[in-house]
């Protein structure tokens, strides 16, 4: 079966279900990005979230999940680490605070947080992230075991294959990280770091920093560092305005990354989502983004 994308926008048009999700970064947004078409909010932590804008505690947290819920919007928590034993205990701590908190989802990278849920039985509220894993609609059905809230696709999954997953995992959540810049590269180690030490530079600046390929010397891609170790991110953002009418009825969540975003851009990004008309946008933002299927 073929399916046709639209590029264009009809004011008529209604959400079947796919919610906007967007990263809060204080408490003072959360009436605007609700304002702006946001109905999931998603917090960042300070023991679990690398790559971060704005970390929050598990106190901080609980404290925001019923602010969140007050103003109408679901509230979600991203642990996008990778989990080590010494982890655990830390771990677990968070997951009965949040649910205590009575968080909606947990959205998680390391499939160690999908298993330790499940043995608290708190899976169901379980979203795995795993970032370029999840190209195949059979994957879904390795992870029926553990009774997740539902997964997200990967970017590198076609547009095709994303409908397949939908239409054979009907019981699973499907999402899908569709704007933004995406991650192609994550490491625990210090890679700023080390390329300073190597250049015997005990001091340099703690600036954004980019990657370049002698052979692509006009794409320069984004390098984050931080405690957790290092991300490279694509060199151009994505976004997937051209396909909002095809996934709203197959994705129950669009996240919307704000990494190296400004807050202006992100706001008019949200909008133009709500509003299904990315003209203005593409006009102003359009030269640094690429489609994303």
């Amino acid at each position: 079966m073929k399916w046709a994308t639209e590029s264009r926008y009809r004011s008529s048009y209604e959400w079947c279900g796919m919610k906007l999700v967007a990263t809060l970064k204080n408490p003072q947004e959360i009436l605007t990005l609700k304002s702006l078409g946001a109905s999931v909010l998603m917090l960042e932590t300070d023991a679990f979230t690398r790559a971060s804008e704005a970390t929050f505690s598990l106190q901080e947290c609980q404290s925001l999940i019923p602010e969140i819920h007050e103003a109408g919007m679901q509230a979600y928590v991203l642990f996008n680490t990778m989990i080590h034993e010494s982890d655990l205990e830390a771990l677990k701590k968070w997951l009965v605070g949040l649910v205590h908190g009575d968080v909606d989802a947990i959205v998680a990278f390391d499939l160690s947080v999908a298993v330790m849920a499940n043995m608290m039985g708190i899976h169901q509220r379980v979203i795995y992230q795993p970032g370029t894993f999840n190209t195949h609609c059979q994957m879904a059905k390795e992870l029926k075991s553990l009774e997740l809230k539902g997964t997200t696709i990967s970017r590198e999954a076609t547009i095709d294959e994303v409908i397949r997953f939908a239409l054979n995992n009907p019981e699973i959540e499907r999402s899908l990280v569709g704007h933004g810049y995406l991650e192609m590269f994550v490491s625990r180690r210090k890679l700023v770091t080390n390329h300073f030490r190597y250049r015997k530079q005990d001091q340099f600046s703690t600036g954004r920093f980019t990657l370049q390929e002698m052979t692509r010397p006009t794409m320069d891609y984004p390098i984050s560092e931080d405690r957790f170790g290092t991300q490279i991110f694509r060199a151009k953002k994505v976004a997937v305005f051209s396909l909002v009418t095809v996934l709203d009825p197959i994705i129950d969540d669009l996240f919307i990354s704000r990494v190296f975003i400004s807050d202006r851009e992100y706001y008019d990004a949200i909008k133009a989502y709500r509003l299904h008309d990315s003209t203005a946008f593409m006009a102003q933002y359009g030269a640094d983004y690429e489609d994303l299927l």
